[in-house]
């Protein structure tokens, strides 16, 4: 793994009513991204490096949440789930200009959420949610059980059995920390091997199960149907949060869900190729004020699911609705209909879309599958054609060095342009005109 730079700033907190460190990489004055770590009670730390891929474009602002890191503090008060979205509040006044980006990780999804209901600022513009905490208590209960269940298996058992007679303590003091470590989040992985690649943590536990206390018996679900605000979902198949928790969530954020297969509660560091092609992807949409894409329903073709959305936008005349189909596996960016939803308002054409039965949906999937085949056909083709003149030229490169004589080099362009003459008629039947 590779170390973890110095950020380019970083400092303490002084609006919040215990100081709080901060630190930013990226190059300063480009868009920003708020980062909130996991835990409750962890640090930033354990994000990076891995999190710094994003910092090529976007300027991002790390904090330690208060309790945990270099935030931590002798007070006894009890830090509650309100403390934290009021420190949120604080430090995005602070740190950062103009509408507000989130990206959350696990407990720190949970946050963004919990501080998009409260109403404490109204310029949250996208979420970018990364292995969200559990939305209810019920899918909590899920996610302890299953965890538990990984960090008592047989092997894991032996693991720290076997460490704990090897001596390693007290040969490497270092590696005997590094490996319990590993033992330790061995749940949260697809592949527990992979927990060599995570920068260790500590979690204050005093505060983890204070914030946790604090929201009883919760359920979000209901207060987020509010929210309709341009979200990414991203969620490992083998998580120990249980999937349904971040569906529903999708559900009723009207947000893209991307699923990855091979993959546990750590995609940063199990699937980051994938996992930062999505979130990309999603923040390349410049202008949230002009674009929505609420989600529409999930449709499940040839053993494949597939999150159908209504992109909406203003071509200067009406607005203009098209329905988009993602793979859930996270394979693509997704595929737009060609068909056109149109209206006078948004909300006539998401009336619209709404009405699509799952059968128009999937006869819509079908159309664009298909036009996603001819505009691959069309591009290899294309390609074959500048292939074809690019050998054109070298035919007659040759000649002029007297590497291929007159008539060698007539017999070659002739063939040539008999191959671009049926690669042409090759474009028009993939482009679908006809003789």
């Amino acid at each position: 793994m590779a170390p973890i730079p110095a950020p380019r700033d970083s400092g303490f907190t002084r609006s919040t009513p215990f100081p709080l460190y901060w630190a930013k990489y990226g190059p300063a004055g480009a868009p920003q991204l708020l980062v909130l770590h996991g835990g409750p009670g962890a640090h930033h730390d354990y994000l990076l490096p891995q999190m710094l891929e994003l910092a090529d474009t976007y300027e991002l602002v790390f904090y330690d949440q208060r309790g945990g890191g270099r935030s931590k503090t002798d007070s006894r008060d009890v830090i509650t789930t309100q403390t934290q979205v009021d420190d949120l509040a604080l430090v995005a006044s602070e740190l950062t200009a103009g509408p507000l980006t989130l990206l959350g990780y696990s407990w720190g999804g949970l946050l963004a959420l919990l501080f998009q209901v409260s109403g404490l600022r109204s310029q949250v513009s996208r979420l970018v949610l990364v292995s969200p905490a559990s939305i209810s208590a019920a899918h909590r209960r899920q996610f302890e059980a299953t965890f538990a269940a990984r960090q008592t298996a047989p092997w894991v058992a032996a693991e720290r059995d076997a460490l704990a007679q090897s001596g390693l303590r007290e040969r490497d003091p270092e590696a005997h920390r590094q490996r319990a470590f590993e033992l330790s989040v061995a749940g949260y992985f697809a592949h527990p091997e992979r927990a060599h690649d995570l920068t260790p943590f500590r979690v204050t536990s005093r505060v983890q199960q204070s914030i946790w206390d604090s929201l009883g018996d919760y359920d979000l679900a209901a207060a987020l149907r509010a929210h309709h605000i341009p979200a990414i979902i991203i969620h490992g198949r083998e998580d120990p949060i249980p999937l349904e928790s971040s569906q529903q969530l999708a559900e009723v954020l009207g947000a893209r869900l991307v699923v990855l297969d091979d993959c546990g509660h750590v995609p940063y560091v199990e699937r980051p190729a994938p996992m930062f092609d999505a979130i990309r992807g999603f923040l390349a949409v410049a202008d949230y004020d002009e674009i929505v894409q609420p989600h529409l329903a999930t449709i499940d073709v040839a053993g494949r699911r597939y999150a159908a959305t209504c992109r909406v936008a203003w071509d200067g005349i009406e607005y203009v609705g098209r329905v988009w189909f993602t793979d859930e596996s996270g394979e693509d960016h997704g595929m737009p209909d060609r068909g056109a939803l149109p209206g006078r308002t948004r909300d006539e054409v998401l009336i619209l879309a709404r009405r699509l039965t799952h059968d128009d949906l999937g006869r819509r999937l079908k159309r664009a599958q298909a036009e996603k085949r001819r505009f691959h056909g069309l591009r290899r083709t294309t390609d074959e054609i500048l292939a074809k003149i690019r050998y054109l030229n070298q035919v007659a490169i040759s000649m002029r060095a007297g590497l291929l004589d007159v008539e060698g080099a007539a017999g070659e362009v002739d063939l040539t342009e008999r191959q671009l003459h049926e690669l042409i008629d090759k474009l028009r039947d993939h482009a679908g005109v006809e003789s």
